[in-house]
């Protein structure tokens, strides 16, 4: 279902927030789950997503089941398992995207984000939708994109890129 906001009186299409969480860190081990303020870190961002205006449905892409666990005592998510071949570091995120896009139905529009973003805030999130659809040419170079863009990745001279 669509939400109805105040912006100009537009109603705003389906936004799904899609959220990757794998359970091995090289940097920092076990970081989806550690705590901060005595929540999981994935727990900020999972929060603000919930409290937009905007975000009709947000989805946990990850290799664990433990983090599936822990996010759904929180929060009412979808989880789509991810296959062994986009486990691990060496694999392109083009593909993890792609595969995740395969498992939604019914959603023309992402806002992709990670859960070591923990400090942002659903009035940055809202404002950065609302920004994108008063745009009268859309560019892309947000992590928000409708459904059948091609590439999703942006750097110069290459795709559209999330990291």
């Amino acid at each position: 279902m669509n939400k109805v906001t105040k912006f100009d009186s537009f109603k705003f299409p389906t936004i799904a927030a899609l959220v990757p969480m794998k359970a091995h860190s090289e940097r920092v081990p076990g970081k989806n789950l550690r705590p901060l303020c005595d929540k999981p870190l994935f727990y900020w961002i999972l929060d603000s997503h919930k409290r937009s205006q905007y975000i009709n449905q947000i989805f946990i892409n990850t290799d664990s089941f433990e983090i599936a666990e822990q996010v759904k005592q929180y929060f009412e998510v979808s989880i789509i398992h991810r296959p062994e071949h986009l486990q691990g570091d060496m694999f392109v995120a083009n593909d993890r995207i792609e595969y995740e896009l395969t498992h939604i139905e019914g959603i023309n529009f992402f806002l992709q984000t990670h859960s070591t973003n923990p400090l942002v805030k659903t009035e940055t999130i809202d404002q950065a939708i609302e920004a994108f659809f008063r745009q009268s040419v859309h560019r892309y170079n947000w992590d928000i994109a409708p459904r059948g863009r091609g590439k999703f990745l942006r750097t110069p001279g290459r795709p559209d890129r999330f990291h």
